[in-house]
């Protein structure tokens, strides 16, 4: 599985893909005045994996119930309805939709991991309770290991969040210049009423 680095930067794109002000206020201005949903976008794209905390807490091992339920379609349907109730980022509709494709996304990136690349990873159970793990054929994310504290602190994961750090910030930091050039006149317009100009 990819790493919180790497979800949480999936997050924080689609935060500024689907926040109306993004392109038309500074990108400063908008973190702060929107950080609420930063946060909501970043908890709901790592939500997944707080079945490692429940498995730590139980027995001590992060995996015993690491891709099942909260890995599966129904948990993200689940998951993303009492997310809607809890908080809104516009309406109950737009929140569960939000929560759901963050969650969806998280497993597909579960999903496509390997810790080598080469040979399939662990898998999800995506159609869990009626079905087994199923694994990408072709992996295409570095996954972390972490069965053990000795594996979330190896050399291997530093690297993980090493390359997922450079692909996911250059990927959500285009997305952000897209969206910011597409939006300049609006901008522009944003800045000279600020400035009180007529």
């Amino acid at each position: 599985m990819p790493s919180p680095v790497a979800h949480s930067l999936v997050g924080a794109g689609a935060f500024l893909i689907l926040t109306p002000e993004t392109g038309l206020k500074p990108l400063s201005f908008i973190l702060w005045e929107k950080r609420r949903d930063l946060l909501f976008f970043t908890v709901m794209a790592n939500l997944p994996d707080l079945d490692m905390v429940v498995g730590l807490l139980l027995n001590g091992h992060a995996d015993t119930f690491h891709s099942l339920f909260s890995h599966s379609l129904l948990g993200a349907i689940l998951m993303a309805l009492a997310a809607s109730l809890i908080y809104s980022i516009g309406s109950r509709r737009k929140t569960f939709l939000a929560a759901f494709t963050l969650m969806a996304l998280h497993d597909l990136m579960d999903f496509s991991a390997s810790p080598n690349l080469i040979d399939p990873g662990p898998g999800v159970s995506l159609f869990f309770p009626l079905s087994e793990r199923i694994a990408s054929p072709f992996p295409i994310f570095f996954g972390i290991q972490h069965s053990t504290i000795q594996q979330l602190i190896s050399l291997h994961n530093l690297r993980a969040i090493g390359v997922e750090l450079l692909e996911f910030s250059t990927v959500v930091f285009l997305l952000y210049k897209l969206k910011e050039k597409f939006s300049f006149t609006e901008s522009t317009q944003w800045k000279r009423e600020k400035n009180g100009a007529k």
